[in-house]
């Protein structure tokens, strides 16, 4: 009877985790990786509504930042009201300046889990000048985001910035060398 029952046990912890969904490892990096890449090109078109809709509707969401001169740190539903006018405000200042600003993501680690996501890179941001497409570089931000999957979808619980173009590039040092 032991027997029947030891094997009945191992039919069903076989059946039970054959049945589990296994997911794609490959497949959801590669969708983490591309929603990454929208959430960035709407920020540099500056596309409030489609950024905004990039992130999961929790108490828990927020963004820090932190660059030479400060940091800061702000839940999403901080952003949600104050995030249209930034948004505008940056927008104004391209167009009276006749350029656009763009994101690169690139250099991406991602690690992914059933229903969450971390992904870290760098961004390169660009000056275009409107009428000439002549483009300056700005430097790179480095970034952290952590994701949850939601009705299929990567959505952000969190992002991390550091602004490394804000920093001063330190000087290289010589070696001295002392001779007799």
């Amino acid at each position: 009877m032991r027997k029947y029952l030891l094997a009945l046990f191992v039919f069903i912890l076989f059946v039970g985790t054959s049945c589990e969904e296994k997911i794609d490892i490959e497949k959801e990096k590669e969708a983490v990786i591309e929603t990454v890449k929208e959430i960035m090109n709407d920020r540099s078109e500056l596309n409030y509504e489609a950024y905004i809709n990039y992130w999961i509707d929790e108490q828990y969401a927020f963004i820090a930042a932190a660059g030479k001169d400060g940091h800061t740190f702000m839940y999403i539903d901080d952003w949600k009201m104050n995030g249209k006018e930034e948004f505008d405000k940056i927008l104004k200042e391209q167009e009276e300046g006749g350029y656009n600003i763009t994101l690169e993501p690139f250099d991406f680690n991602v690690k992914v889990y059933d229903d969450v996501a971390w992904a870290t890179f760098k961004n390169k941001w660009t000056k275009v000048m409107n009428e000439t497409e002549e483009t300056e570089d700005l430097g790179e931000t480095f970034l952290t985001l952590f994701l949850e999957k939601q009705n299929e979808e990567w959505k952000i619980a969190s992002l991390n910035a550091i602004i490394l173009f804000s920093y001063e590039e330190e000087p290289e040092l010589e070696e001295i060398v002392e001779t007799e």
